[in-house]
């Protein structure tokens, strides 16, 4: 959402806009939108409404008086406040106008409004600009002064319009900002220090309300997100919190952003979490970076192994030898190099969870021993003479069709239904375009605290480009453009289209020829056959000629049945 902007030669009425104060600290610009009606102390004090933590304050320096008319006294400051130059006695009280420039002491603030976000006199809700606007300044305060922040993001499924809204006021007043977020949802900020409280305050009250409907039983999702372990933005945070109300618990050492908003989505973690507390192997399905890692993580922290390892292993990124050795360990003198014996990652990882990403590309060999692991609960060291027995759960993922590789013979079918006790499919992101834009937030967020920078902002035009983005390389390639966004952009405090770099990716993408037809495993075939002719059977210079490793074209002979010479006479 873009920021509001800035208006300071009309004085616009209550009722036609959002009043706000745009405060400069530290060489940024922060909102804070103002009530309705009521009083905002300002000052250094933690306890403050509008809290600047700068030594030049006193703790509660000056009042705001707001209603139809704005007005400002001095709290008797050490420093004083004056408007347009003018110092205000103590006890004071300063009339303002949209406009006018407020100082305290070297803290200077201009009161402004927007006529995007207008005001209801009618109703105790914020308006969304105004909600996203106060969060901004929220976060701001939070990473100045280390205060505790929090979103809550709430859901009654099959509440009538406004009855969500309504409870959330009549239980915290008008004072708390509470936004509508469509769909019966609504969104609450609050302070870290009161979030269990104020989680265990509405899940009663609410639980109560819909208890009493009688046309809906559904119970009440509650999701909080916390500055700065899940996000450091308000997109990020809300994000975060409408995930987490979707039903699935996100652990505050999870390492990546998770943004779950199509229904798709919702769906799909849903079933991720009832898989999470079965002991049943995952299989997870879905295109290249959509996503399988993450899953697998959220699968793990959400399981009762989740105090336990999680062994992820990438089976297409080492040799045969080195995968087996890996895995399953060795003893001493079971191969040259082995002086002493190791156990295996399989061994190490007793009691947690293993994942195996691009379980289609494990060879065939090390796809019996995995079996074995699978069924009987063993594992058997090379060169050893005797099983050890290890407690796993096992989660892979591919995005190979295992089913038809099984019927060629290029993947074992008792492998195959034995880790597909559960699959769950990820959507590709161009089939959740409204995830797109707060991914890219939180991953500005990351990004960004990873450089130590302060977060810039996405322009509406930047999030528009990333909307419409066919992106084939999926999440994996959203970050990497903001990675790049981030770079080209430099210290500047807004992303734009231009520094996205999508414009050169379609063009490249629709100058390209088109894709010849992928090769069908007989073709594969006759040109492994006709590599080896050629090389007089030498298996080292064959794979050099197809441009492979020996042991892929070894495990590729196996998969088509070229064994010993018979590919002589193919």
């Amino acid at each position: 959402m873009s920021a509001p902007s800035f208006n300071t030669t009309k004085a616009f009425p209550a009722a036609a806009a959002q009043r706000a104060l745009a405060v400069a600290v530290n060489d940024r610009a922060i909102v804070y939108p103002l009530p309705r009606r009521g009083q905002v102390t300002i000052g250094r004090a933690s306890g403050a409404d509008l809290s600047i933590d700068h030594h030049s304050l006193s703790r509660e320096h000056a009042v705001l008086h707001v209603d139809r008319e704005l007005a400002i006294e001095d709290a008797g400051s050490t420093n004083g406040t004056a408007v347009h130059g003018r110092a205000l006695k103590p006890g004071e009280r300063c009339p303002l106008r949209v406009g006018d420039a407020i100082s305290l002491g070297p803290i200077a603030m201009v009161v402004f409004a927007w006529e995007g976000d207008p005001v209801d006199e009618d109703s105790a809700l914020w308006g969304a600009t105004a909600f996203t606007a106060r969060l901004d300044y929220e976060c701001a305060r939070a990473q100045l002064a280390s205060s505790p922040l929090a979103v809550l993001s709430l859901r009654l499924p099959g509440a009538a319009p406004g009855e969500l809204e309504a409870a959330l006021v009549a239980a915290f007043g008008e004072g708390r900002p509470i936004t509508a977020s469509g769909d019966a949802g609504a969104a609450i900020l609050v302070g870290a220090d009161a979030e269990d409280t104020v989680t265990a305050e509405l899940v009663e009250r609410l639980l109560a309300r819909g208890r009493s409907r009688s046309a809906s039983r559904a119970a009440v999702e509650v999701g909080v997100a916390r500055y700065p372990g899940d996000g450091r933005s308000p997109a990020a945070l809300l994000a975060g919190a409408r995930h987490l109300g979707a039903g699935l618990a996100r652990h505050a050492d999870a390492e990546r952003p998770i943004v779950v908003a199509e229904p798709s989505m919702i769906r799909l973690h849903r079933l991720a979490e009832r898989a999470a507390t079965s002991t049943a192997s995952v299989l997870l399905l879905g295109e290249t970076g959509a996503g399988k890692e993450i899953l697998a993580e959220t699968i793990h922290r959400a399981s009762p192994r989740r105090g336990q390892a999680l062994l992820r292993l990438n089976c297409a990124a080492l040799s045969e030898p080195l995968l087996e050795s890996e895995l399953f360990g060795h003893e001493r003198g079971s191969f040259s190099g082995a002086v002493q014996a190791k156990p295996g990652l399989l061994e190490i990882a007793d009691g947690g969870t293993v994942f195996l990403d691009e379980i289609g590309e494990l060879p065939l060999p090390l796809q019996a021993k995995l079996l074995r692991v699978l069924e009987d609960g063993e594992v058997m060291r090379v060169g050893g003479l005797r099983s050890r027995r290890v407690d796993l759960r096992f989660i892979a993922a591919t995005h190979r069709n295992l089913q038809e590789a099984s019927q060629v013979g290029a993947f074992r079918s008792d492998l195959y239904y034995r880790l597909n006790g559960i699959s769950l499919v990820i959507p590709p992101l161009r089939e959740r375009r409204s995830e797109i834009a707060a991914l890219a937030a939180c991953f500005v967020d990351d990004l960004a605290q990873r450089h130590g920078r302060c977060p810039p902002r996405l322009s509406t035009d930047a999030v528009a480009a990333l909307e419409a983005h066919p992106w084939p390389g999926n999440v994996r390639e959203l970050r990497n453009v903001i990675q790049r966004a981030l770079f080209v952009c430099g210290d500047g405090r807004e992303i734009g289209r231009d520094h996205l770099g999508l414009d050169e990716r379609v063009a490249s993408l629709d100058g390209a020829p088109a894709p010849a037809p992928a090769p069908t495993a007989g073709d594969e075939r006759a040109r492994i056959a006709a590599a080896l002719r050629r090389c007089a059977g030498n298996q080292s210079r064959a794979a050099k000629l197809l441009g492979v490793s020996r042991s892929t074209l070894i495990r590729r002979m196996l998969e088509y049945g070229l064994r010993d010479r018979e590919w002589f006479a193919t």
